[in-house]
């Protein structure tokens, strides 16, 4: 992910802002970031930055008031929220220097619908003014139907204003409300905006092939909103998010997915299989909670592999416990160096008796002999005079930090033994423990001249 600083800058003044949360709604991206007790909006048309403020309040009917609550919230981290951070730097901007950088940028429709953004910030009645200004412009220069899309803009924005009720209501404009009425994709062709504005609210699937290939974040934030919905579910979009996001960044938005909708099953199936391909199986394990798993063959020889890896990463017997019983019960030949792999993985949070009993229900040679030797383990844990003995087997179970306690314990008893100083030297060799190594060797030999 993006671990880029988020940085407003004005003039020489820098402050570095921690981002909380964002918003996809409509056409808008909004960051909420917080330095200290200040909060602060970064504001986004189109996955591109515009500008940023410093706020106390938002009016609960304002367009940010409304995206908060109706649109696809992003709680920090996201992807969809680092991606937005391009540069890193965000320049502030003043009211007319931001008008003067939307009118080099944008048209004027695109810029009044990004006016409409700020009016929890700035008084309605001079963005309306702003507004109008670039009305008049396009009208002056007889673009009607141009003009006509931003009336469309304001009966959104101040729909009971006497300027925008007797606009609605011109003659010279009535001939253009029939294109209003035109499907989606014939009305994306006309007013791409308004269009792209009505497809988001009626949660449009539609909308998914119309946007843009560039604006992959926004395709993101609504087809997560689409599973809300559940009228689509991320598998049908895979290569799309392949293509734009990283395999952890996938895991995330399958993990947002899922807050969204908790028992959608196939979303959970999805999520399950790319935790296995991240070999995240602690987080497998917690995602199934206490229910039967059902894994695909592919599924079961990738969750193989990762057991008797060297380090699966996987410590809770449950979980080893219900993983084995999936694998196991479909037959492998896997099954004793699997075995073994539970010990191994588990020893150091659980007792001998607790590991044993999860292989009551193993039947075979190799299980029993396991057993076997987890009851031994159980039976010497207490014994001083079977340290040796206890050592090698939690060495042969690769918890070495163990067996040197015990070799310990066993040449302090019979001092006069050299096994026990034997696997010390080697298990502190093993451990890339060179010195402590030499000094058993040194006192394997002192016991061998001793015992001439």
């Amino acid at each position: 992910m993006n671990e880029q600083e988020w940085i407003l800058s004005q003039n020489k003044d820098k402050r570095v802002v921690e981002p909380l949360r964002a918003v996809y709604y409509e056409r808008a991206q909004i960051v909420e970031a917080v330095q200290g007790r200040s909060m602060y909006y970064l504001f986004f048309y189109k996955e591109q930055y515009v500008t940023a403020v410093q706020a106390k309040k938002i009016k609960y009917n304002s367009f940010i008031g409304r995206a908060f609550r109706h649109g696809l919230v992003c709680e920090a981290p996201h992807p969809l929220i680092d991606h937005l951070n391009g540069s890193g730097r965000f320049p502030a901007s003043t009211y007319n220097s931001l008008l003067q950088h939307l009118s080099g940028k944008y048209t004027n429709q695109e810029q009044a619908y990004i006016l409409t953004f700020l009016e929890s910030f700035l008084p309605k009645k001079k963005l309306l003014q702003e507004i109008k200004t670039l009305f008049y412009e396009v009208r002056r220069q007889g673009k009607m139907f141009h003009s006509y899309r931003i009336i469309r803009l304001l009966m959104d924005f101040a729909p009971r204003h006497r300027f925008v009720k007797e606009l609605s209501h011109d003659l010279q404009f009535q001939k253009f409300e029939e294109i209003y009425d035109l499907p989606a994709e014939q009305l994306w062709e006309k007013d791409p905006l308004y269009a792209e504005k009505y497809l988001f609210h009626n949660r449009d699937e539609s909308l998914l092939s119309m946007l843009p290939s560039e604006t992959r974040l926004e395709f993101t934030a609504f087809l997560l909103l689409l599973m809300q919905k559940k009228t689509i579910v991320p598998g049908q979009y895979e290569s799309e998010l392949a293509s734009a996001f990283s395999p952890e960044e996938r895991l995330r938005i399958l993990e947002h997915a899922l807050e969204l909708v908790p028992e959608d099953r196939e979303v959970e199936q999805l999520l399950f299989s790319g935790y296995l391909a991240a070999q995240r199986l602690n987080d497998a394990f917690l995602l199934t909670g206490e229910e039967e798993i059902s894994l695909s063959s592919r599924e079961r020889g990738m969750l193989e592999d990762i057991l008797l890896s060297k380090n699966p990463g996987l410590t809770s017997l449950p979980a080893w416990e219900r993983f084995l019983r999936e694998i196991l019960k479909h037959g492998t030949e896997e099954e004793p160096p699997l075995l073994e792999a539970l010990i191994r993985n588990t020893l150091p949070h659980y007792s001998p008796g607790e590991i044993r009993d999860t292989f009551d229900s193993r039947t075979g040679v190799e299980a029993e002999e396991l057993k076997e030797k987890l009851s031994f383990m159980e039976m010497w844990e207490e014994d001083l005079d079977r340290m040796e003995d206890l050592g090698t087997l939690y060495y042969e179970f690769d918890w070495k930090e163990k067996a040197l306690e015990c070799f310990q314990y066993a040449s302090e008893m019979s001092p006069e033994k050299v096994g026990p100083v034997q696997w010390l030297a080697k298990i502190y060799k093993e451990l890339g423990k060179e010195k402590e190594a030499a000094s058993y060797r040194e006192l394997e030999k002192q016991i061998r001249k001793l015992s001439l």
